[in-house]
């Protein structure tokens, strides 16, 4: 006689304490405040594109709520600022990396996120996704932010996280030379 495995009871709702819940909302605050920094270095590359006063680069750039009208913003003013080749040499590589890990960042910002409730080791566990709202779907076929997948799991969030990390390092140095060039432009040389 063989025993009855034991059923796993998966409950309606989610325990927002469980492990599960509790990493998969932790890594996607993390990609959220991560686009915060890489938001607060776009603006001081745009401030010092423009070479505007503090108050003027903020008002401009801030009253802007929507990330890819920001990001035109930082494109424009560099292109006002610099060469063609310095802008296609030095800022279009960041603009393409931004632009396209915005794209996830606008699933996530977007989206809902989805519970699916399930087992494994005989333990009802649930496993947390974002996924593009369906009644956008009937809009558009191709999200690239969702990398190829119907949904974002936390290992994407994490890997977007990390990247993230190499990027506002990126926009950081960046914002550091272009800063050094108003400055120099500022004292004449």
């Amino acid at each position: 006689m063989t025993d009855i495995p034991r059923p796993v009871i998966v409950t309606l709702h989610t325990n927002p304490d469980s492990k599960e819940a509790v990493e998969f909302y932790r890594r996607l605050g993390m990609c959220i405040a991560s686009w915060a920094y890489v938001d607060r270095r776009l603006y001081q590359i745009f401030h010092h594109a423009t070479g505007f006063e503090q108050k003027q680069s903020a008002f401009l750039y801030y009253r802007n709520r929507a990330f890819n009208q920001r990001l035109r913003m930082v494109d424009d003013a560099i292109k006002m600022a610099w060469t063609t080749e310095q802008f296609n040499n030095d800022w279009r590589p960041l603009h393409i990396e931004t632009d396209n890990l915005s794209h996830t960042r606008n699933i996530f910002a977007h989206h809902p996120t989805l519970r699916v409730g399930t087992a494994k080791d005989d333990q009802a566990i649930d496993v947390y996704s974002i996924y593009v709202e369906p009644y956008e779907r009937v809009l558009n076929s191709n999200y690239p932010g969702l990398l190829g997948k119907d949904q974002l799991g936390v290992e994407d969030l994490v890997k977007h996280d990390a990247d993230l990390a190499v990027l506002e390092s990126k926009l950081a140095n960046f914002a550091w030379q272009i800063g050094g060039w108003r400055a120099s432009k500022k004292n004449g040389t």
